[in-house]
């Protein structure tokens, strides 16, 4: 029973540190596909800056529609009354307004490619709270969570993503390496421990033998019994 109880402490103590170690690479891992995700939320936004300085009242619709489809609207002067930089419009569509004028973005449309792609079980992108674009689960209970702002000055969204460690993909054999290493220890120790006192009992054997042997022959060392 004790031996076990030790095996298991062992096993538990270091199974553990493998545990932290894997789940630790798993949020670094994320961690860096969250900052690539953003980074290349940031680039693609950005380039609404640049098409709302170009376009013009005599631009063709229909080839901006087929550079750009995901800019559903657009006009050349600004709102009067002035507008927020930003004004969400139906569900994943938001105008962009500034001095220049003002697009109608569809989001998902924007940036499809990203979220097809992206691991996280839940994506989103909202503006002071309103939602614009939202993917996966709820993710009130993931157990991991990246959130940042964008930075843009027209277009400051708040890119918010989620989600929970891969328990399937931990170090499972050796774990099971683990178990059968701290068992091999045990053993091995439980027979080195039982061999030298073996060896103990056999010395003293022959040690009480000698002292009888010489005992009987009336030859026992007077200094023996001296110690």
């Amino acid at each position: 029973m004790r031996k076990a109880l030790i095996w298991l402490i062992l096993t538990a103590l270091s199974g553990g540190g493998v545990v932290v170690y894997a789940l630790h690479q798993q949020y670094e891992e994320q961690s860096a596909e969250f900052r690539i995700l953003y980074r290349d939320i940031t680039v693609k936004l950005a380039q609404n800056d640049v098409i709302l300085a170009l376009l013009s009242n005599s631009s063709d619709p229909a080839v901006v529609q087929q550079k750009f489809p995901y800019i559903l609207r657009w006009q050349t002067k600004p709102h009067e009354p002035p507008r927020p930089d930003i004004n969400p419009a139906r569900a994943g569509t938001y105008w962009i307004n500034s001095p220049q004028g003002s697009l109608l973005i569809d989001l998902p449309t924007l940036l499809a490619d990203f979220v097809r792609t992206q691991k996280f079980q839940h994506f989103s992108l909202s503006w002071k709270g309103t939602p614009l674009i939202t993917q996966g689960t709820e993710g009130h209970n993931d157990g991991w969570r990246w959130e940042k702002q964008i930075t843009s000055p027209s277009q400051p969204l708040n890119l918010l993503v989620t989600n929970n460690p891969d328990w399937r993909s931990l170090p499972r054999f050796i774990l099971i390496l683990l178990g059968l290493f701290w068992a091999a220890v045990i053993y091995f120790y439980t027979q080195y421990q039982a061999t030298k006192r073996q060896r103990n009992i056999a010395d003293l054997r022959a040690h009480f033998s000698e002292l009888a042997r010489l005992n009987t022959m009336g030859k026992l060392p007077q200094e023996w019994f001296m110690n």
